[in-house]
């Protein structure tokens, strides 16, 4: 007797090694069940709009790579992430219209070359980073869209993909190892973000996280690191593609200032060696970046009149500089005028022996008992 497609899906399942999770058997089962020739396994990151391919059967060698690079333009998940979070099982009727679909750069140069016109995707896992795990079925146009039918066995299996996949996770040690890792991170009041070896964010932990969102010194825009000060931008790309350059052995540190140029924060950057981040299971892990505050000692004014000779409102004038304030914002607070401010800014330079205002901040924070 024949057996019903049910059947023969969940036999193939349930009988892959899931040490391994070969589920060539299973996947040929999907395929004939579906008429789905391409089958993927995909992690997303929707709200940063990042994805990568972790299996794909069917498909051109060239997907997994093109893939992670258009994920954040793949406009099916765009628009069908939260329904696939509630319902589960999401094909791409009524998620864009022809036109919209042919005219954007995921169906041109990934959908297309691929022969993929329609999809179904299965929300397998999601944790509360954001992460989601999408296994999908794709097909060609003369197959037409996903009928009710189709969905309904969708439904049907969805439950049993749920449980081999959790079971997976469980007998996988390097995913516990990784997802360990990053927990652990997470417990970290420092700032920590691991980056692959093209300066991307592979994960950001949730101290991190509220650095970037803080509107401080550093942000995290489609996953790269940027400075929020202008001039601090091509510095901290030097430093992050030197961490994460193949002979790279030592940290770099680097200060960045926030948007009114006063020193906020200092990022250090430390490259992973490829053993170290094989033991951690973050095969693509190639540099970490540790954020903190630009905590500076600072002597009070009564220290510098002690130590230099200077007046009191010249003192006032150092300690506000040593604090990052401009000479136009110092001038405002003492209720000065400029000139005032640049005669005092003069005698400082003559009593410490400097001539720039860096160079006498830099000598005031070294050379001054606090």
């Amino acid at each position: 007797m024949r057996r019903a497609p049910i059947e023969r899906l969940l036999h193939a399942l349930y009988t892959a090694d899931l040490h391994s999770l070969d589920l060539t058997q299973f996947l040929l089962e999907l395929e004939r069940a579906f008429r789905s020739p391409v089958i993927a396994l995909h992690i997303h990151d929707p709200a940063h709009g990042r994805g990568k391919l972790n299996l794909a059967f069917g498909a051109p060698p060239e997907l997994p790579e093109r893939y992670e690079e258009l994920a954040p333009e793949h406009l099916w998940l765009q628009r069908g992430a939260s329904r696939l979070l509630a319902e589960g099982v999401v094909d791409d009727r009524e998620l864009a219209t022809e036109h919209e679909l042919q005219s954007s750069r995921f169906y041109a140069e990934l959908l297309a070359p691929a022969g993929i016109r329609h999809g179904m995707a299965f929300c397998l896992h999601h944790n509360r980073t954001g992460h989601v795990t999408v296994l999908s079925l794709n097909r060609g146009r003369r197959a037409g869209s996903y009928s009710h039918e189709e969905s309904k066995l969708a439904k049907t299996l969805l439950p049993h993909l749920r449980n081999v996949y959790a079971l997976h996770q469980r007998l996988s040690w390097a995913d516990s190892l990784a997802q360990g890792l990053r927990q652990a991170l997470d417990r970290m009041s420092e700032a920590v973000v691991l980056l692959d070896g093209h300066g991307r964010t592979v994960y950001a932990n949730e101290a991190a996280t509220r650095v970037a969102g803080a509107g401080g010194a550093l942000r995290i825009d489609q996953g790269i690191p940027h400075a929020t000060w202008k001039p601090d931008e091509r510095p901290l790309s030097q430093l992050i593609a030197q961490a994460c350059s193949a002979d790279a052995v030592e940290p770099c540190t680097l200060r960045l200032h926030d948007a009114r140029g006063r020193i906020a924060s200092v990022v250090k950057a430390c490259p992973v060696p490829p053993a170290v981040a094989s033991s951690w299971s973050e095969t693509g892990i190639r540099a970490m970046l540790f954020v903190r505050d630009a905590v500076q000692p600072r002597p009070g004014p009564a220290n510098l009149v002690a130590t230099w000779g200077f007046t009191p409102s010249e003192a006032e004038l150092a300690w506000g500089l040593m604090s990052g304030y401009s000479l136009k914002e110092l001038a405002l607070a003492g209720r000065v005028s400029k000139n005032t401010v640049r005669t005092q800014l003069r005698a400082l330079f003559a009593k410490t022996g400097t001539g720039r205002q860096a160079d006498l901040v830099r000598v005031l924070l070294q050379l001054t008992p606090n």
